[in-house]
């Protein structure tokens, strides 16, 4: 008689366990679909900044806060918004942790703007675009 109740309970909380992880996948799945999601908004976010570039083909510079010393960030963050922007601009070529290019993308929190901005930012022409996304443009020598 016991058998068979704890046999039934067991199966019931395992129904239940089920369910619960069914409904939790499917809200997650709803999520990733929001407009808030960064992820699918990232291709928006870079378009403006590569329609900016004369070219469709070539190599770009890329710095983020990793590039800047004694700026402090989130070191697994910032790889995969390297990862991100480079699938969002493909066919261009990013080069990360060189701003020697004469087109570069800069992903940059305010602080470190203002850094890379004090040490560099005489030698090119900037444009902001939304959110931390800058565009600079190496003068002529």
């Amino acid at each position: 008689m016991w058998k068979k109740i704890l046999q039934k309970t067991i199966l019931v909380i395992l129904v239940l366990l089920g369910i619960k992880t069914g409904v939790q996948g499917f809200i997650s799945t709803i999520n990733m679909a929001s407009p808030d999601n960064a992820v699918s908004n990232w291709d928006e976010r870079v378009s403006a900044v590569t329609e900016a570039l004369p070219f469709k083909r070539g190599f770009v510079g890329y710095i983020s806060d990793i590039d800047i010393p004694d700026i402090a960030y989130d070191r697994q963050n910032l790889v995969g918004e390297f990862t991100l922007t480079q699938f969002a601009i493909a066919p261009i070529v990013l080069i990360q942790g060189s701003d020697q290019q004469e087109w570069n993308i800069l992903s940059l929190t305010p602080q470190a703007y203002e850094k890379w901005s004090a040490e560099k930012g005489t030698d090119y022409e900037v444009i902001k675009f939304g959110g931390k996304f800058y565009l600079a443009h190496k003068g002529s020598p």
